[in-house]
């Protein structure tokens, strides 16, 4: 977590597998969005992961998301893999 005075300001959730890192949730608040802080959350994260001897990390992301793709790859990250996912709804 990354906190500014009493608030907190932007997260990562992490998982730390047998042989690779994973990133599981990634967040910064509204107000401090643009600001760098989710590639700081990032890199600090993969250097935890590096220190426990982990040589990959991984992060999942919604398909539409542009904005998140071109900081993952700005920092180093390649796509490997995309998923389609299907839903119907059955009750409403």
């Amino acid at each position: 977590m990354l906190w500014h005075n009493d608030e907190i300001i932007g997260t990562a959730l992490c998982f730390d597998y047998e042989l690779y890192g994973w990133v599981r949730q990634l967040g910064v608040a509204r107000a401090w969005r643009r600001q760098g802080i989710a590639k700081q959350l990032l890199q600090h994260s993969f250097r935890i992961f590096y220190e426990r001897d982990r040589p990959r990390v991984g992060l999942g992301v919604e398909g539409t998301n542009e904005k998140a793709y071109a900081l993952y790859e700005q920092i180093g990250m390649q796509r490997v893999r995309q998923y389609d996912e299907y839903f119907r709804i059955i009750k409403e």
